[in-house]
């Protein structure tokens, strides 16, 4: 989910840094491609300043959306009670609906 969360901030981030300019011979839909230093030499210092900002920018973005589920689960646990779980509790509960 978080993937799909970078790879669309950082495809937005890419379209409205180069938006109308024509960049040939790159695919920018793969973030990896500026992780290669193959791939970084061959790209115009201005070029790669604007990708990695994007970069960056998708994945601050991507763990600022994780505070979420995070802090959902942190209100869960408060919300839980102190009592502990007893497995032989729970199936003497369960052999004694069952066999009703």
């Amino acid at each position: 989910m978080f993937g799909i969360i970078q790879n669309h901030i950082f495809s937005n981030k890419l379209t409205s840094a180069f938006s109308g300019q024509a960049l040939t011979g790159m695919d920018l839909s793969d973030p990896s491609v500026i992780l290669t230093s193959e791939t970084r030499n061959a790209i115009p210092v201005e070029v790669l300043d604007k990708m990695q900002e994007a970069l960056t920018i998708s994945v601050a973005h991507t763990f600022a959306w994780a505070i979420i589920p995070a802090a959902i689960a942190l209100i869960m646990a408060f919300a839980m009670g102190r009592e502990q779980f007893d497995p032989a509790s729970e199936m003497e509960t369960y052999n004694h609906d069952a066999s009703h």
